[in-house]
C-alpha cells in the first residue's frame, strides 16, 4: 500500500477526503489526516508519505510553503495540489516546485483517484529500465485507469466504452493489440489480484472475497481464479 498524507483546513472537506474516498481501490492509505500546512510538513518529516494532497490556503503555513519544503527535502513525495478557480493562478507558482497534479474544488472522488493513480503508474514506469516499459495509447490508459478504480462495480466492454467516450469496437481491437489480452480479460485478472491480496491479508471467506472485487457468483469467482492464480482460493490462503 502506498501512503497519502491530506492537508486541509476545512475538517468537513478533511474528514470527507480521508475517511469517504475508497483509496483501496488504486493501492492507497491514509497515514494522516491534518488541518495546516504546519502540521502537514511536521507528518511529513516524521513519517514521509508516498503522496501529499493539500489544500493550497491554510493557517500559519500553506501549501505552497509545504510543496516547498517536499520539492528541497522530499523529492520523491508527489505533491497535488487542491485550489479554488479564482486561487489557481496562485497555485501556479507551485510548478516551481515540482507539484505533480492540481485539482480545482470541489473535487470529485473520482477526478482524485484518477490523479492519483496516474502519479502512481508514472512512478512505477519511471522506476524501470527504459526497455517491459509498456506505452499505451491514451484510450487504452484511460480504460484501465477506470478499471484500476471502479473494479468491484458491475464492468463490461459497453460501460467503459460509454464513459471514454469510444466506440466499443475500436476499444475493443486497440486494448488486444496494445495489451495482448482483451478488456474483458485484463477486468477478470485484475480483480483476481486484488483477490489475493484480500485472501493474504484478511480473514475474509472466498465468497466475501468475491463480492469485494466485483463477483456477484461465488462459483464462477472460483473458477476464473483458478485459471489466472492456477489454483483455487482455498488453496491459494493454505499455500
Amino acid at each position: 500500500m502506498r501512503s497519502v498524507l491530506i492537508a486541509d483546513d476545512e475538517s468537513i472537506i478533511l474528514k470527507g477526503l480521508s475517511e469517504y474516498i475508497p483509496w483501496d481501490t488504486v493501492g492507497c492509505a491514509v497515514s494522516a489526516a491534518v488541518k495546516d500546512g504546519h502540521e502537514a510538513i511536521e507528518a511529513i518529516k516524521s513519517n514521509p508519505p508516498d503522496i501529499v494532497i493539500t489544500d493550497i490556503k491554510m493557517p500559519r503555513k500553506s501549501g505552497l510553503d509545504v510543496a516547498r519544503f517536499v520539492h528541497e527535502n522530499c523529492p520523491n513525495i508527489q505533491v497535488i495540489i487542491l485550489t479554488g478557480f479564482a486561487e489557481f493562478e496562485y497555485a501556479r507558482q507551485a510548478i516551481a516546485y515540482g507539484v505533480a497534479e492540481y485539482a480545482l474544488k470541489p473535487v470529485s472522488k473520482d477526478s482524485l483517484l484518477e490523479s492519483v493513480d496516474r502519479l502512481l503508474q508514472k512512478a512505477a514506469t519511471e522506476q524501470k529500465p527504459e526497455q517491459r516499459v509498456r506505452r499505451y495509447r491514451p484510450l487504452v490508459e484511460k480504460s484501465m485507469r477506470h478499471i484500476r478504480i471502479h473494479y468491484k462495480e458491475n464492468l463490461s466492454l459497453e460501460s467503459i466504452a460509454a464513459l471514454i467516450p469510444a466506440n466499443p469496437s475500436h476499444l475493443s481491437r486497440t486494448f488486444k493489440k496494445d495489451t495482448g489480452e482483451s478488456l474483458t480479460e485484463y477486468i477478470s485478472r485484475f480483480r483476481v489480484e486484488k483477490a489475493k491480496e484480500l485472501l493474504t491479508e484478511t480473514d475474509m471467506l472466498a465468497y466475501e472475497v468475491a463480492e469485494a472485487v466485483g463477483f456477484n457468483d461465488p462459483t464462477y469467482f472460483s473458477l476464473v481464479f483458478k485459471r489466472y492464480a492456477g489454483v483455487s482460493p482455498k488453496d491459494f490462503r493454505r499455500g
